[in-house]
């Protein structure tokens, strides 16, 4: 659903990483994943002691959770088209949605009989969601978070949550098997500055943004993928273990 990602998107660029002053939920909805994982330790207070189970697991669990991304998406998606007030763009999106998914079921179906249609289907919609997931989680996850009455201007807001991996570190073979992995969202930092910057720009930009993230004391953070993995799971076992 083009409605569906465009609302969950634009609020995500307008609010990341922010959760409420009253009872540490989620505001962005990238980070709205509790009572499964925690990716600050306020967002704890949120949820009863005997409800954290899955958090006091989440790094183990982080991957293999991530494998269930796309699923949980398509099906957010349907229910937001599903049951929206405008009766004609309902319309039009669940006819392209009901399409869509009719004519993958039909390749799957020629290609090989139900079961093997079933499994190559569920493999793809898992490694697509571990990946997409994997890409999505390195960008914000383990930076700063902050709730709505601590907001800052627009610019200091993007900087202090949002992180880079391999833009402008390693090699420039190994950068540009990066952005063809990441598709551009290695370069998170320039792309919530510029949203609508096209992807092959930003890393020309990336040079100038640092500089000014320099000259004004903020942290302009670039990992290697792995790096950044690493210190994203050590967080979350921080957060386990304080669950």
């Amino acid at each position: 659903s083009a409605a569906w990602w465009k609302n969950k998107h634009n609020t995500h660029h307008a609010v990341p990483n922010e959760i409420t002053p009253q009872d540490f939920k989620a505001v962005d909805p990238d980070i709205d994943t509790m009572p499964i994982l925690a990716w600050d330790a306020d967002m704890l207070s949120s949820l009863p002691k005997e409800q954290r189970g899955f958090i006091r697991q989440q790094t183990k669990l982080m991957f293999p959770i991530l494998c269930l991304a796309r699923a949980n998406w398509q099906h957010q998606s349907y229910l937001y088209a599903s049951g929206q007030k405008d009766g004609r763009r309902r319309h039009d999106e669940m006819v392209f949605i009901y399409g869509h998914y009719a004519w993958v079921l039909a390749l799957l179906l020629f290609a090989g009989g139900p079961l093997k249609a079933l499994t190559f289907y569920a493999i793809a919609t898992c490694v697509a969601g571990l990946l997409i997931a994997w890409v999505f989680v390195q960008s914000h996850n383990d930076m700063q978070f902050y709730t709505s009455d601590k907001s800052q201007d627009f610019a200091t807001n993007q900087i202090l949550t949002t992180r880079n991996f391999d833009c402008l570190i390693g090699s420039k073979l190994k950068q540009y098997v990066v952005d063809w992995f990441a598709g551009g969202l290695n370069m998170q930092i320039e792309h919530h500055l510029f949203p609508t910057m096209p992807r092959h720009n930003l890393r020309r930009t990336a040079p100038y943004i640092r500089a000014m993230c320099c000259k004004h004391n903020l942290g302009y953070v670039d990992y290697g993928l792995v790096a950044g993995t690493k210190v994203l799971l050590d967080k979350l076992h921080r957060i386990a273990l304080a669950a």
